[in-house]
């Protein structure tokens, strides 16, 4: 469990310094926006990046060269800094240009994929890393409620232990959890339920001088209970 706990915590707060940078990044592409200066500009080539040494058409990305004039009149060209394959835009088209009025060498295409990708990238990355890190807590979160709520609640009943095992699903530290499997016949129903302990990071074996564990049960639906594992000693750290 505590193994879980920690790989969720890990992967949201990746994904929460993620998705910071990328509102940072939005911020900073809004505030950019709103102070340049439009016009219009034409793609004069292509330029190709190849993708991890690859020559070939497939493992590369296309960059479009755009030459416009700023409001003094001079002609400015740059390379867009996103490239995509299939090229987003062919030679000879006129397109939309962002530049700082004090700088207009730092111009940019006003595109979607040219202007968000950073925000876009970050973002994705960012929500499924943290619904991962949710995805692993939850659960765990909801559990430990559960159980707590059972402690207070849950009808107490003596159910026979059946089986100690090991749980390969649970390890941490190159060892397996163990679980205490018990039963118990529900006197009302005639019905035999049987019940699985939380994760015990220790062979329980020994200290099952009992024949008999308590779990706390929700009358209303059995399978919803807690196994009161008081009687075991506290593992070490």
């Amino acid at each position: 469990m505590k193994m879980f706990g920690s790989i969720s915590i890990l992967f949201a707060l990746i994904g929460l310094v993620l998705l910071a940078i990328a509102a940072f990044a939005y911020d900073r592409t809004t505030g950019f926006i709103d102070t340049a200066l439009s016009t219009t500009g034409t793609v004069v080539e292509l330029t190709r990046s190849s993708q991890s040494g690859s020559s070939s058409g497939g493992g590369s990305t296309y960059r479009p060269v755009v030459r416009f004039q700023d409001r003094q009149g001079t002609t400015i060209e740059f390379v867009a800094s996103v490239g995509s394959n299939p090229p987003s835009h062919r030679p000879g088209e006129t397109v939309e240009v962002l530049y700082p009025p004090d700088d207009p060498h730092k111009a940019t295409l006003r595109s979607v994929l040219q202007l968000w990708f950073t925000e876009i990238l970050l973002g994705g990355l960012g929500s499924l890393f943290l619904l991962i890190g949710l995805g692993f807590s939850l659960p765990l979160v909801l559990s430990r409620r559960r159980r707590a709520r059972l402690h207070h609640t849950g009808k107490p009943v003596q159910t026979t232990v059946t089986d100690v095992h090991q749980d390969s699903r649970f390890s941490a530290r190159g060892r397996h959890a163990y679980r205490i499997t018990t039963q118990w016949q529900n006197p009302r129903t005639g019905k035999v339920h049987v019940f699985t302990s939380e994760p015990v990071w220790f062979d329980p074996t020994d200290y099952l001088n009992r024949s008999h564990v308590t779990v706390l049960i929700d009358p209303e639906r059995p399978n919803r209970y807690a196994m009161d594992l008081s009687f075991l000693p506290e593992p070490a750290n």
